[in-house]
């Protein structure tokens, strides 16, 4: 009961004196607040009606407060409405009801009671009692316009009421109206003696409201005098820790976190919280040994320790380069989850399970166990079809064994999901989606694989596969969009070339690249280009084609003695089709040197190594 002795001392005070034996004992536990006794003796003086005539409703009352002072509220309830049934404007009826409501956290039925208490009282104390009640009524309901505008009509600042200017402050502060709470948490220390506890917590939010404002110098002072007062307070401890965190003193943060940290041993998910603080910090200055000692922490204080051995995991392979000490923690995680009981694993959730078997897969793979890595990752993509690690894993394998369909397959999930940087490096990501993108451009033969491109390169400018789609991206699409980038893209070619010098094929490949982008005017250039692609390898078709092209435009002379080395290396190769195709050039180049039988001769022997040549048949019809 929230009433004080003096309200309870009235009440008994105008409770007639009455001669029947069961309402005089009742009458007599009561007021010695025996209340089972109090409540056993009215119940049976209301079966024999051994009282007073219009007195029924203070008996009705007097056991629904008894009822509700043992705790009994659905009893008490029923009692306190006969009573305000019995006796409509009853004022302790309504207020103790409204009590009871109130107890029980049914702030919105308290709220109506409080409401019909205040409508009744007479007395000025009880209005402001009332008064009071609603205002707290509408603090919890988050109604905290409404809980500031009941509280600024409470006059008195004594008893309970010293409090007000507090509350007040605290519903500011849940209203994000930092320099208001200020205010009234000033007016409320005014209220408090030194030495009473509560001035601690007002000092604590008044610079907890600083520091929403910014003000950590003000915020600090506040907290140190919380702390003064009371150092075994652990809210002002916690939220030092949190100034310096966005101070970025991370280690200054750690010191206040870990003060804090005793104070809230008893209450896991704050000390969860406060673990999962210091671990934060320190991966903020790159120490992740000790992220992974305070993520060990806080696993003891966790509800879902799989989320916590997959970052300790993830710590470990990523950051620590410690593949053997994640590969055990990948193990302990795994093997545990699956001897959870199918309803905890409801519960639980697979994303931390699928985690671990990605960071497993990629352990295994490291080790060249491919049949163990592809376990892993098909074990995570089996309860997430997405996820990118287990993808990016499952394709790297594909890629090795150029098994097209599985790179189709593992390729079009990358989307579904994003990576994780902590256990994905950035040339890691940067192969994924260059790899992707040349699975779409020569696979899939789909013409939408840009986007992947550019997310290759932003994470590594040299990755291969992208490296040689960006020209093919540019020269496809508009001209406005290949002169802007010609210059960068060149940049980046000649950056691969020499980088990748060593290997030959790749090498050739960016030499016919470069021809590509560069401008048509720069003939020169380009002759240089093509002939050192073909050089460099002399099987490059791709090359060996563009080079034609441009002796056709411009040497036929030199293009003459340069498709000889082609139809040597492509018979050699045994590959009819390009021998044909190249005969075709040997004609046209003889055709402008004016050496019409020659060339014909020429497209004759095309139509032999390929007799489906649709233009060497259409050159054979030439005069």
């Amino acid at each position: 009961m929230k009433k004080s002795a003096l309200y309870i001392a009235l009440i008994i005070a105008a409770m007639p004196v009455f001669a029947q034996t069961e309402i005089t004992k009742a009458n007599d536990c009561y007021n010695k607040e025996d209340y089972q006794c109090a409540v056993d003796n009215y119940l049976m003086a209301l079966d024999k009606k051994s009282y007073k005539e219009g007195d029924l409703y203070l008996v009705e009352y007097r056991i629904g407060d008894s009822y509700s002072a043992l705790k009994q509220f659905d009893k008490s309830n029923e009692y306190l409405l006969k009573a305000i049934s019995s006796r409509p404007d009853y004022f302790w009826g309504y207020l103790t009801l409204a009590d009871n409501y109130y107890d029980t956290k049914k702030y919105q039925e308290a709220l109506g009671y409080y409401q019909k208490a205040y409508d009744r009282a007479t007395e000025k104390y009880d209005k402001e009692d009332a008064t009071w009640w609603i205002a707290n009524c509408q603090y919890n309901l988050k109604n905290y316009i409404s809980a500031i505008t009941e509280f600024n009509k409470l006059l008195l600042r004594t008893g309970r009421y010293y409090k007000t200017d507090a509350f007040v402050g605290d519903a500011f502060y849940s209203l994000k109206k930092y320099d208001s709470a200020i205010t009234y948490y000033s007016k409320a220390e005014i209220s408090y003696k030194a030495v009473d506890s509560p001035l601690k917590l007002i000092k604590c939010f008044k610079g907890k409201s600083y520091k929403e404002l910014g003000k950590y110098k003000e915020a600090i002072e506040q907290l140190d005098a919380s702390i003064a007062m009371d150092a075994k307070y652990g809210l002002p401890l916690w939220e030092k820790g949190i100034i310096y965190a966005l101070k970025k003193e991370y280690l200054n943060a750690v010191e206040w976190y870990k003060k804090a940290l005793p104070f809230y041993s008893t209450k896991p998910t704050d000390a969860y919280i406060l673990c999962g603080n210091i671990s934060a910090c320190y991966q903020n200055v790159n120490n992740y040994a000790e992220a992974v000692n305070w993520e060990i922490k806080k696993k003891e204080y966790s509800t879902n320790k799989y989320k916590e051995l997959s970052k300790i995991a993830s710590f470990q392979y990523g950051k620590l380069n410690q593949p053997k000490e994640a590969a055990k923690t990948c193990t302990e995680g795994i093997n545990t989850y699956m001897l959870e009981p199918a309803d905890k694993l409801q519960t639980l959730g697979s994303d931390d399970y699928v985690k671990l078997n990605a960071i497993a897969g990629k352990i295994a793979l490291e080790k060249k166990d491919t049949t163990q890595a592809m376990k892993y990752f098909e074990t995570a993509l089996k309860l997430s079809k997405g996820n990118f690690e287990a993808n990016a894993g499952a394709a790297v394998i594909a890629w090795a064994r150029k098994n097209e369909a599985d790179l189709k397959k593992y390729f079009a999930n990358i989307y579904k999901s994003t990576y994780d940087t902590l256990i994905s490096s950035k040339k890691d990501i940067a192969n994924v989606y260059g790899r992707a993108a040349h699975t779409d451009a020569y696979i899939n033969k789909s013409s939408y694989y840009s986007s992947s491109v550019e997310s290759a390169l932003k994470f590594d400018s040299l990755q291969k596969e992208a490296v040689l789609l960006w020209p093919v991206v540019l020269t496809n699409g508009s001209a406005y969009t290949l002169n802007s980038n010609r210059k960068a893209c060149i940049s980046v070619l000649n950056q691969a070339i020499k980088q990748y010098a060593a290997d030959k094929s790749y090498l050739s490949d960016l030499y016919n690249s470069k021809a590509v982008m560069l401008d048509s005017k720069d003939t020169l250039e380009i002759r240089k280009t093509l002939e050192e692609a073909v050089k460099v390898n002399a099987e490059n078709i791709k090359a060996w084609d563009n080079l034609m092209k441009y002796y056709g435009s411009y040497n036929n002379v030199t293009g003459l003695v340069m498709v000889e080395k082609l139809i040597t290396i492509l018979k050699k190769q045994k590959d009819n089709a390009s021998t044909a195709s190249a005969y075709v050039y040997k004609g046209d180049f003889l055709w402008r040197l004016d050496k019409k039988e020659d060339a014909k001769n020429a497209w004759k022997e095309a139509l032999i190594w390929d007799a489906n040549n649709a233009t060497a048949k259409e050159r054979a019809k030439m005069q």
